[in-house]
């Protein structure tokens, strides 16, 4: 037969069915691994201290027109100890869908507290507070 039996013909598409799923398992594995190393360098460049999470931002905020001063139980892991220092502003967030469930608390208080050993300002929750005087 010229152009082959057609056994022949369909073990060569069958073949080639083969080799393209071996091209996708391939392809797919270089991307997870390409996406792996793309990951791992995200977070090389990361620059806060090991076990420094951003866990509070504040949705709103007001600043204090009183000199306040605050000691907290926060410590964002990065050797300094607890925060402490000036407040410079009042936040409050509210969580997204917080009035569908009226047994849960929708919103918390923030205090945006200028620690000088620290390079910024940082949000504490008012539960992190161990003390809080005017000051001077």
């Amino acid at each position: 037969m010229a152009g082959g039996s057609p056994l022949t013909a369909s073990a060569r598409k069958v073949g080639i069915r083969t080799s393209r799923t071996e091209q996708v398992t391939k392809t797919r594995a270089i991307t997870e691994e390409k996406l792996d190393d793309l990951q791992a360098q995200t977070k090389s460049l990361d620059r806060r201290p090991p076990g420094l999470t951003v866990e509070h931002h504040a949705d709103f905020a007001v600043a204090l027109s009183q000199h306040l001063l605050v000691t907290t139980c926060a410590d964002p892991g990065d050797g300094q100890g607890a925060i402490a220092g000036h407040v410079i502003s009042l936040g409050w967030w509210v969580q997204p869908g917080a009035s569908d469930d009226p047994d849960h608390e929708p919103a918390g208080t923030l205090y945006l507290v200028v620690d000088e050993r620290r390079p910024r300002p940082m949000w504490v929750r008012e539960a992190h507070l161990t003390s809080v005087r005017l000051a001077p």
